[in-house]
């Protein structure tokens, strides 16, 4: 009977990464198997440290038109303090900011391909550049990326939405695509069905209100399922979540995908999102990391890139893990009960 059900077992996990197998080159892919790929720092954080404001619909993507140099010398300094990975000043570049600049959809999409310029001219040669998919939540200024309530839309509409920008992206040359901050399964269904509409690399995280729950109220481990099922995702996993759910939710990541792909986690101090005063004023994160662990054990801290940034250890904005190992962002010292956690590592 034992042997029956190591057989059917077997069988599970090969039909599992049979589902999931990639189509195509992984950007994150390591020599060394259960390495770690240790991505940027919060851009924002430090573009504003660096004496930027943006206070404005476009975030810091606000500067690929005003101060691309600040975004330049920001991937620059992540990347000197030891970064394998820039993420793009995309985030938060949609057609709508743009317009409020009196762009039209030509230049809102030069604007895009020039986040990806910047972080390639500020790489090192083995540098990996990640082209940023914000949620659309995001354009909507009213915190939906933490809620996942995006009246009037359906899955053909989030994938018309994402399109111009993932397709800049990709025409720009970036290496991977980082689809962020994502709130609910519709969202994530619209992302799968657009990469294997553009046949590219990408991992996809999610915002999630509890250890089994996106901010939707939807099972998180649906979500990763339907993401880690795509042949053109390389890994999933979560970010902008309360650090005390983080550990079973990477649990349920790597219960979940395919043991050939990612898990990616990033850090978050733990503020809740806080009343808007106006419609239009976007949500600034102000998270601060404490420290990193990887693999059960604490990483070494590094000295942040500026003495301004409010963050204490670089490296801040995620992990992305080649599996079987985990890691974890942890911050304010929470998560510390995830240290040498067997069901972790």
């Amino acid at each position: 009977m034992a042997m029956k059900r190591h057989a059917a077992d077997a069988a599970g996990d090969v039909a599992k990464q049979q589902r999931g197998s990639l189509a195509c080159k992984d950007p994150l892919a390591q020599p060394k198997p259960g390495s770690m790929v240790v991505l940027d720092g919060g851009l924002a954080t430090h573009i504003e440290a660096l004496g930027e404001d943006i206070d404005h619909s476009l975030w810091s993507a606000r500067c690929l038109l005003s101060n691309p140099k600040v975004i330049r010398q920001a991937h620059a300094d992540y990347y000197g303090a030891g970064a394998k990975v820039a993420i793009t000043a995309s985030y938060q570049a949609h057609l709508g900011g743009f317009r409020e600049l009196g762009l039209g959809e030509a230049e809102a999409a030069a604007a895009v391909k020039k986040s990806v310029e910047l972080a390639r001219e500020a790489a090192p040669a083995d540098g990996i550049v990640a082209g940023s998919v914000g949620s659309y939540g995001a354009s909507l200024h009213n915190g939906a990326e933490y809620t996942g309530e995006f009246p009037g839309m359906d899955e053909a509409k989030l994938v018309d939405w994402h399109r111009p920008r993932v397709k800049s992206l990709i025409e720009a040359k970036c290496d991977i695509l980082a689809c962020e901050t994502i709130p609910c399964l519709l969202e994530a269904r619209a992302l799968v069905t657009l990469l294997s509409e553009v046949q590219f690399p990408a991992w996809v995280t999610f915002s999630c209100k509890s250890g089994i729950e996106v901010c939707s109220g939807e099972s998180f481990k649906e979500c990763v399922a339907v993401v880690g099922d795509c042949e053109y995702v390389v890994g999933a996993g979560v970010n902008c979540t309360q650090p005390n759910f983080v550990s079973d939710l990477v649990a349920t990541c790597r219960e979940t995908l395919p043991a050939e792909k990612h898990v990616v986690v990033y850090p978050n101090s733990g503020e809740a999102l806080p009343p808007l005063t106006r419609p239009s004023s976007p949500w600034r994160r102000t998270g601060r990391l404490e420290g990193l662990i990887a693999s059960g054990d604490v990483a070494e801290p590094r000295q942040p890139p500026c003495e301004r940034s409010k963050m204490r250890f670089v490296r801040a904005r995620e992990l992305a893990v080649s599996l079987p190992s985990m890691c974890f962002a942890v911050a304010e010292g929470c998560l510390a009960q995830c240290v040498r956690s067997s069901r972790l590592v």
